[in-house]
């Protein structure tokens, strides 16, 4: 989730379950929970590989795994490992290692992985991975709303995730002149819409779905205040921006979630 947006998620090479499985550590260890799916999972696979029904294990997992074809198996299988990557980062920390064996554990990784049997997107499987390693963090001190930008990530699209990367990341300009910052929003507006392959009308159209989830706010009016900070005023208005407005990050909504993903410990 840094500066930059990768092109091609897909193109990226995820080890297989078996491999990280190998070098996986404490939390994967006395989670059942963890155990039970990632024995799912590969069951699954093999079963899609040559034919034969998949054995049963614990009830839930066994569901999840066992309505998925091969494709969504295969999606379940890269979410499962990109966990245990993000897992890796918490051995040696003092951190919750049953979070999985908690109601709230249980729900947000059948979520997540339930979630990425429905999207071909490396992307969104990514930012699962770091919700949840995020929550197991923050377990004991409640600082931030796990559960909820899990439910908010699976509501965008990669295409939206990767525009409001963008507002965050390159801070269009706020602080011009009305003439030069539409230029500038222009600008940045032509070159994400290539990036990510999508016309500046669906562009407008992410950019209100974004909105709508809370991470952007639509900005018209500026008034320098004293000391020259930017007083911001929201409107629906469409003509600035060439039709697409100018957007601002939320505060401190879009920057709680970004600092929540990008914990370390």
């Amino acid at each position: 989730m840094g500066a930059t947006i990768p092109s091609v998620e897909e193109e990226k090479r995820t080890p297989s379950l078996s491999e990280s499985l190998e070098t996986s550590g404490e939390i994967l260890a006395e989670s059942p929970t963890l155990k039970t799916l990632a024995a799912a999972i590969g069951a699954g696979l093999d079963a899609a590989v040559s034919g034969s029904p998949a054995p049963f294990g614990t009830a839930l997992s066994t569901w999840l795994v066992a309505r998925a074809d091969e494709i969504e198996k295969r999606r379940m299988e890269e979410q499962f490992v990109l966990l245990l990557e993000q897992l890796g980062n918490l051995e040696g920390l003092a951190v919750r290692k049953d979070f999985f064996e908690t109601g709230e554990g249980r729900d947000m990784l059948f979520k997540a992985v339930d979630e990425a049997r429905k999207t071909r997107s490396r992307l969104k499987k990514e930012v699962f991975a770091k919700i949840l390693k995020g929550a197991i963090l923050d377990f004991e001190n409640r600082e931030y709303s796990s559960e909820e930008y899990l439910y908010l990530i699976s509501d965008l699209t990669e295409q939206e995730i990767k525009v409001a990367l963008s507002v965050y990341n390159e801070h269009p300009p706020l602080d011009l002149g009305d003439e030069a910052m539409s230029v500038a929003w222009k600008a940045w507006a032509r070159e994400l819409s290539i990036e990510v392959g999508m016309d500046i009308a669906d562009l407008r159209f992410a950019l209100a779905r974004i909105v709508s989830a809370g991470l952007l706010d639509r900005v018209q009016a500026f008034e320098s205040e004293e000391g020259g900070d930017v007083h911001i005023v929201i409107t629906p208005n469409e003509d600035e921006g060439g039709g697409l407005g100018f957007y601002k990050v939320t505060p401190p909504g879009f920057k709680k979630l970004m600092n929540f993903i990008e914990r370390e410990g």
